[in-house]
């Protein structure tokens, strides 16, 4: 989900997530789902009850460049999921400068508590909307910070980084001695 202009998760949840953003101040929403028909129309139904259609865009599965170019066009990716063993859309917003808002339910929150970039706070809706509209106050500073933070997600995640680390890993596995 998008706050201004925000992306969702691709594991959305549409009954924490609407709630939050109909109490932001500034908040519309975009949705890049890559889910069901019967998710879309969960997510439908929640941006009805939370009266925020008017400012909800269902724009179905993004991929490669167009998923990119939605993200850094966003002010802010939101990412509420809860019980995500690792999501890769906030990191991906933060490698296109783009700041983000998570749910410290997600175990991309860790990675985003180290890299900065962006807020970490409980899945509440009026924590989250509060954090979509700190974002949201001071776009500049946060714009800022989420390009430094992916500069750290490139150093972490890179190719050359985790191939150093697998290459490391298979030694240590052929070098241990084989169990009988």
């Amino acid at each position: 989900m998008i706050a201004q202009r925000a992306v969702s998760s691709t594991r959305f949840d549409g009954a924490l997530a609407l709630p939050a953003l109909s109490t932001a101040r500034t908040a519309y929403t975009k949705r890049t789902p890559a889910c069901t028909a019967s998710l879309n129309e969960v997510s439908r139904t929640g941006a009805e009850t939370t009266g925020v259609t008017g400012r909800t865009r269902f724009v179905g599965l993004l991929q490669g460049a167009a998923r990119l170019e939605l993200l850094a066009d966003a002010d802010v990716v939101v990412y509420p999921s809860e019980h995500e063993i690792f999501g890769l859309v906030p990191l991906e917003a933060l490698l296109v400068g783009t700041p983000v808002v998570v749910s410290d339910d997600s175990g991309c929150a860790e990675v985003v508590r180290q890299v900065g970039g962006g807020l970490v706070v409980p899945g509440r809706e009026t924590d989250l909307a509060r954090a979509i509209d700190t974002v949201l106050e001071r776009p500049a500073e946060w714009q800022a910070a989420a390009r430094s933070a992916g500069d750290g997600v490139r150093v972490r995640f890179g190719a050359e980084t985790i191939g150093a680390r697998l290459e490391e890993l298979y030694g240590e596995v052929m070098r241990a001695p084989c169990p009988h």
